[in-house]
C-alpha cells in the first residue's frame, strides 16, 4: 500500500519545488557571529557542557529518581572538540564528544569524522565495545539509513529523495533552474483552471480581493500523472537527478519502465476530499490579509487532512494548524496548534489534543491543552572599541501551562547565549557562553545546563586516518544486513549507556 502513494508524493514534491523560489538571500550577521562561523570553518573549537539541579525536585518526579538524576547531572561533564584538517576546511573535519566524571575518568567518547569527500564516520562505545568505525556516503543521510533499514518495506525512502533535492549544491540548483521553470509554468497554467477571484467591500469600507482555488481530488491525481510523464520526458532533469540520488533510488524512481507502474499506482490512490486554497488581499495596497489551505491525504496515510490558516490582525499575525488522525487507536483524534504574534518577538498560543471519540459513548471527548508564551528577543550587538567589548547576545523564554487535568505545574525554559571576543582583531579567539534553564514555577525545582567554549588555533585531526582506513560502510551493506546491524544497536543502546556510566561510579 505504501507504493500506491509514493508516486503521488513524488509529483507533489516536484510541484512544490517548481513553485518555490530558488533565490538564496544572504543575510549578513553581526561581526561576532561571522567570526565564530569563520573560525569554525577554518580553525578549531573546544567547549564543555555541565549541569546542576536543585535539591528539591518537582512534585511529579519521584524523590529517589530525582536524587539519582541530580547526582548524575552534577558528577558528569561533556567536553566537545571540533577540529578541521590542517590545510583547508574542505579537507574534512573531526568532532569528539566525551562524557567524563568529576574524577576525570572517561565513560563515553563518541568520534565523528567527515573526510574531504563528505563521507561520514562514527565510532562510539554505545554501538559496540570493539572500537569499530561505521561510515556512510553523504548521499545517504543518517536518518534515512536508519528508517530504510528498519522498514519492513525495502523500497527506497522518498523522504531521502526530497532531502537530496533540497540539499543539493548551489551549482546543481542553478543547472536545474530551467527544468524547474518549465514545471512552474505548467503548474501555474493548470491552477488557473480552478481559480476564482472576487472583489468585495468589507464592513469598514475596504475593498478585499479574494482568490480561491478548489481543486477536485481527481483533477490533482490527473495532474500528478501529467507531471510524471513530463518528468520522464525531461532527459536533462533526469540526468541531474541521477547525480544526487543513490543507485537504489535511481532504479526505483527514474527507470523509464517504472512510469507505467507509477501511473497505475496513482489510479489506485484515494484522497480524503478535495484541495482548497483561499487568499485575501487588500485591493488598495495588495497586502495579504488572510490565507488558508486544506490538504487531504491518501487513505493509507496516518493523517486524514490538515488545514493551515494565517490571518493578519491589528495586534499581529495569527497562525493556526489543525490535523486529523486516521490510524487506530487514534482515528478521529485532532491536533490543533495556534501561534499569535504579539510583536517584539513575543508569541502566545496553545497546543491542543482532542482524543478520538470513544465507541458507544455519548460524551464528547475532553481535549488536553498546553498553553504557551514564547518570548525571543532580537539579538543585541555590542561593539565598543574603547571598552574592548565585542558581543552578540541572544535571549529567549518559553512558559508552558498544561491542562489542569494533568496536574502539572507551570514550567519555563529560558535560554541565554553570548558570542564575544576580547579583541577587535578578526584572528582573536571567539568565545561562546550559553545557559539553558528549566524551572518549575510552582516550586523551587529546576535544572541548569551551562556550555562554555572558544575557538582555538587549527589542530591536526587525531582519528581521521584511522577512521578512513578501517570503517565499515553501512551504505554498501545489503538492506537485510544493515537492518540486522542497526536493530542490534537500538536494542543494546540503553543497557550499554547505563553500563558505561555505572562503571565509573
Amino acid at each position: 500500500m505504501r507504493k500506491s502513494w509514493i508516486a503521488l508524493l513524488l509529483c507533489l514534491c516536484l510541484l512544490s519545488a517548481s513553485c518555490s523560489s530558488l533565490a538564496d538571500v544572504a543575510v549578513k550577521e553581526s561581526t561576532q557571529l561571522d567570526k565564530l562561523k569563520g573560525h569554525w570553518m577554518n580553525s578549531s573549537f573546544q567547549g564543555t557542557l555541565s549541569g546542576k539541579a536543585t535539591q528539591e525536585g518537582p512534585a511529579f518526579v519521584d524523590e529517589v529518581a530525582w536524587s539519582n538524576f541530580r547526582a548524575y547531572l552534577q558528577d558528569y561533564t561533556i567536553s566537545f572538540t571540533h577540529t578541521n584538517q590542517t590545510s583547508t576546511a574542505d579537507l574534512g573535519s573531526e568532532d569528539v564528544l566525551t562524557l567524563s566524571n568529576s574524577s576525570g575518568d572517561v565513560s563515553i567518547q563518541n568520534i565523528f569524522v567527515e573526510d574531504h569527500n563528505g563521507i561520514r564516520y562514527v565510532r562510539s562505545p554505545l554501538l559496540d565495545d570493539q572500537g569499530m568505525y561505521y561510515a556512510f556516503d553523504p548521499t545517504n543521510d543518517a536518518v534515512s539509513l536508519l528508517t530504510d533499514a528498519l522498514s519492513e518495506n525495502a523500497w527506497p525512502s522518498l523522504a531521502h529523495v526530497v532531502y537530496a533535492i533540497a540539499t543539493a549544491s548551489e551549482d546543481w540548483q542553478k543547472r536545474a533552474q530551467a527544468s524547474y521553470n518549465q514545471f512552474s509554468i505548467k503548474v501555474t497554467s493548470w491552477l488557473q483552471n480552478y481559480a476564482k477571484t472576487v472583489t468585495e467591500e468589507d464592513t469598514q469600507g475596504r475593498f478585499i480581493m479574494t482568490n480561491e482555488f478548489e481543486i477536485p481530488a481527481s483533477a490533482l491525481l490527473q495532474e500528478a500523472k501529467a507531471l510524471l510523464v513530463d518528468l520522464f520526458v525531461d532527459q536533462d532533469l533526469l540526468s541531474l537527478l541521477r547525480e544526487i540520488l543513490t543507485v537504489d533510488e535511481q532504479a526505483a524512481y527514474l527507470q523509464k519502465d517504472m512510469l507505467w507502474s507509477f501511473l497505475s499506482m496513482i489510479d489506485k490512490v484515494k484522497l480524503n476530499g478535495d484541495i482548497t486554497v483561499r487568499r485575501q488581499f487588500s485591493a488598495e495596497n495588495g497586502d495579504v490579509i488572510f490565507e488558508s489551505m486544506r490538504l487531504p491525504f491518501a487513505e493509507t496515510f496516518p493523517l486524514k487532512e490538515a488545514t493551515v490558516t494565517h490571518s493578519v490582525q491589528e495586534d499581529g499575525d495569527l497562525w493556526q494548524v489543525r490535523a486529523e488522525l486516521t490510524r487506530e487507536p487514534y482515528q478521529g483524534a485532532l491536533i490543533d496548534l495556534s501561534a499569535q504574534s504579539m510583536g517584539s518577538g513575543v508569541w502566545v498560543g496553545e497546543v491542543k489534543w482532542t482524543p478520538a471519540p470513544a465507541k458507544d459513548s455519548v460524551e464528547e471527548p475532553k481535549p488536553l491543552t498546553f498553553a504557551y508564551n514564547l518570548e525571543w528577543a532580537k539579538p543585541e550587538d555590542v561593539n565598543d572599541t574603547y571598552e574592548q567589548r565585542f558581543e552578540r547576545n541572544y535571549k529567549g523564554t518559553l512558559v508552558v501551562k498544561a491542562d489542569e487535568s494533568l496536574k502539572l505545574p507551570v514550567m519555563s525554559l529560558s535560554f541565554t547565549n553570548k558570542i564575544y571576543s576580547k579583541l577587535a582583531d578578526l584572528t582573536a579567539p571567539t568565545y561562546l557562553d550559553a545557559v539553558l534553564e528549566w524551572a518549575d514555577l510552582e516550586s523551587n525545582a529546576g535544572v541548569t545546563l551551562t556550555f562554555s567554549g572558544k575557538t582555538s588555533t587549527r589542530r591536526t585531526p587525531i582519528y581521521m586516518d584511522e577512521a578512513i582506513a578501517s570503517a565499515l560502510r553501512l551504505d554498501m551493506l545489503s538492506a537485510e544486513s544493515r537492518a540486522s546491524l542497526l536493530n542490534g544497536f537500538l536494542h543494546n543502546l540503553p543497557a550499554r549507556f547505563l553500563q558505561l556510566v555505572n562503571a565509573q561510579q
